[in-house]
């Protein structure tokens, strides 16, 4: 039988990767809501208690943000190394055996980021200065064959998770040890990717109907909206999970009154009816309920911006930064 890691030591903690995440979903975010007409702003909120994972705003708006977005695939970095790595035996040094943590001193090695599922290494160099890896990252994508290469790679655990796991074949089930552990005996649900967590999905809708109770409701001359943000949608999860409650809406009690000529019955203002969800914008299926929303997150026109250099500006804001 063959050894495994226990207790998740080579898993960085949820923490962390819930800072990174929130921030990277940001960056995304800014891209649509910069490209917006008019743009708003967009801030993240980097006390983790906080009702608020981020904002988003202009004169006549204000955005609340619960954002879920845990990474599909995390690819390693591998290091060639001169000869194997022993530890003393009976006879003399054995190769360490595999599924085992050693220490390696990483800082006097080249380094790659290995696409593990199209055997490619993205050279990332010796990890010097601040900025690396990103310098040598951005160099690999900007080549046309590079990007293809990474799109590519993840475009394949993509397919074979979004495949129910007891319906996946062949290659589809290589993938899925991919997703982030989601693919062994004994699934991690913890690592499962943008909302495809059921624990996240019950704890973002109930966020968003607080973010309609508390803040919306409350706020009669500033329209505020809530925004479920998630990098994947629950895929193979939404029909049980999400569909039935897309476009759900819902009001407080005290809105309702008796009909006037039917005062068994309970009428309500459509204005005062609010959607759970004014928008879940994942990045594979964005549903905007909202009217006030439409032009807020809007991925064509982002698009069209990127392509005409509209948002060049940003983007070198954050080379610089």
């Amino acid at each position: 039988m063959e050894r495994r890691l226990t207790g998740a030591q080579h898993k960085p903690t949820s923490h962390h990767i819930g800072e990174i995440t929130t921030t990277a979903t940001a960056l995304f975010v800014t891209l649509l809501a910069t490209a917006a007409a008019p743009p708003l702003q967009v801030g993240v909120i980097s006390k983790q208690s906080h009702d608020v994972d981020a904002l988003a705003w202009r004169e006549d708006l204000l955005v609340l943000f619960e954002m879920k977005a845990s990474p599909l695939v995390t690819y390693p970095v591998r290091v060639k190394l001169a000869a194997p790595f022993t530890e003393p035996g009976e006879a003399g040094p054995v190769e360490v055996a595999q599924h085992q943590l050693i220490d390696v001193e990483f800082h006097s090695h080249d380094l790659s980021l290995y696409l593990a599922n199209r055997d490619l290494d993205v050279p990332l160099g010796r990890p010097e200065g601040s900025a690396w890896p990103y310098p040598q990252l951005g160099k690999y994508i900007s080549e046309p064959q590079g990007l293809l290469d990474y799109v590519e790679a993840w475009g394949e655990v993509f397919l074979g998770y979004r495949v129910p796991k007891v319906h996946r074949t062949g290659r589809q089930v290589v993938m899925g040890y991919l997703a982030n552990g989601w693919g062994d005996e004994i699934d991690s649900n913890k690592t499962k990717a943008g909302l495809g967590r059921t624990d996240d999905i019950k704890k973002g809708t109930y966020q968003l109907l607080k973010f309609g109770a508390y803040y919306r409701d409350g706020s009669p001359h500033l329209p505020i909206r809530g925004v479920l943000a998630a990098n994947l949608d629950p895929l193979f999860l939404y029909a049980d999970y999400l569909e039935k409650l897309i476009d759900a809406r819902w009001a407080p009690a005290s809105k309702f009154r008796p009909a006037l000529d039917r005062p068994e019955y309970q009428e309500i203002w459509e204005r005062e009816l609010f959607y759970i969800y004014d928008a879940v914008l994942a990045f594979n299926r964005p549903v905007i309920n909202d009217s006030l929303l439409a032009g807020c997150f809007d991925f064509a026109a982002a698009e069209n911006a990127l392509l005409e250099g509209q948002l060049d500006t940003l983007l070198a804001s954050w080379r610089v930064a």
